[in-house]
């Protein structure tokens, strides 16, 4: 996994694109996982099937991810699974609640090795998935988001109006 533009550090206002290089097919899933305790689903959106063949993606397929605040280190983890998971039905959750759909201790110490640790939060209400750790491959990144000096948008994109789905924590998908 890369970013498109070469970078790991990002403004505001940016956009941001990854390639995603799979061995094997399976269903993708891109999540941000903040150190504030907030993991965002930014791929595949609402609605939209994530299996992909073995290969090279772009994502997203034809435009980009608009960096939002706030500020600070983000860790970004393409998961390939060989079964479907149910992350794409919440924009936004807790590590813990990734950790406890997934029931993936292996994952779990994927993610904290390569950002902050969590604290147990109480369990969620929705049914997880078991995901062995032979059931998925992971590739991260740790993207830090800057602040813009008096707070202007950098992206020298025309703008576009406002997309349907509602914003995701650090990145917006575009229509």
């Amino acid at each position: 996994m890369r970013t498109n533009e070469g970078k790991h550090r990002y403004q505001i206002g940016e956009d941001i694109s990854y390639t995603v290089q799979t061995s094997a097919p399976g269903w993708l899933y891109l999540l941000v996982f903040s150190r504030e305790n907030v993991a965002t689903c930014i791929f595949p959106t609402a609605g939209r099937d994530s299996y992909l063949a073995a290969g090279t993606y772009r994502l997203p397929k034809d435009d980009a991810f608009e960096v939002k605040e706030p500020s600070g280190k983000d860790v970004t983890v393409a998961l390939l699974s060989s079964i479907k998971l149910n992350l794409g039905d919440k924009e936004e959750m807790t590590w813990d609640e990734v950790f406890d759909r997934l029931r993936s201790k292996g994952l779990a110490g994927y993610i904290n090795q390569r950002g902050v640790g969590t604290k147990k939060t109480a369990p969620t209400s929705t049914a997880p998935v078991s995901l062995n750790d032979t059931d998925w491959q992971a590739a991260s990144l740790v993207i830090e988001t800057l602040t813009n000096p008096a707070g202007h948008k950098v992206s020298t994109k025309p703008t576009k109006k406002p997309t349907k789905a509602p914003p995701a924590r650090h990145f917006v998908q575009p229509q």
